[in-house]
């Protein structure tokens, strides 16, 4: 089920990407709507009859999971370095995920980080890249922004 922005719950996203939306060919167009569907977690309009996206859950980032992450971003834990730009994105998308539906078989498996915070396996990571391709890195850059923004208080009301 899709559901609605909130800053309490859960909340879904679909690739801008995804072949099973029809969207504007103008830009300023194409990107209200996404907004609108983004914000409202209403896509009925933009999915092609009798296609089926694939819809990610996400939770909403509280503020030390930012500050985690602003922290990993410095010098991360794992690597004892800091990050790159998407390796940071895709460790904000991992924190944040929830589930995933219409993906085939992929789950989302969970490892904790820490005492306080669990974080989905770079395996759904790796099956995102290998079923979008070279869009890989640009479905997780337009997740984590969203994710990252919500997570920092800017909600983006319509």
């Amino acid at each position: 089920m899709i559901k609605p922005q909130s800053v309490q719950n859960e909340y879904s996203l679909i690739f801008s990407g995804d072949p099973a939306l029809s969207l504007p060919e103008d830009p300023e167009e194409r990107t209200r709507v996404l907004r609108v569907a983004q914000q409202t977690g209403n896509w009925t309009a933009l999915v092609i009859p009798g296609q089926v996206p694939t819809v990610f859950h996400f939770r909403n980032l509280e503020h030390s999971d930012i500050a985690w992450l602003d922290g990993e971003l410095q010098s991360s834990t794992e690597h004892g370095r800091p990050l790159g730009q998407i390796e940071y994105l895709t460790l904000a998308v991992r924190l944040a995920l929830r589930g995933v539906e219409n993906f085939g078989t992929h789950k989302v498996e969970y490892k904790p980080i820490g005492s306080q915070r669990k974080i989905a396996t770079a395996a759904i990571v790796n099956a995102i890249y290998a079923a979008a391709g070279k869009l890989g890195a640009e479905l997780i850059t337009e997740f984590a922004v969203h994710i990252i923004n919500r997570g920092s208080g800017q909600l983006d009301p319509l």
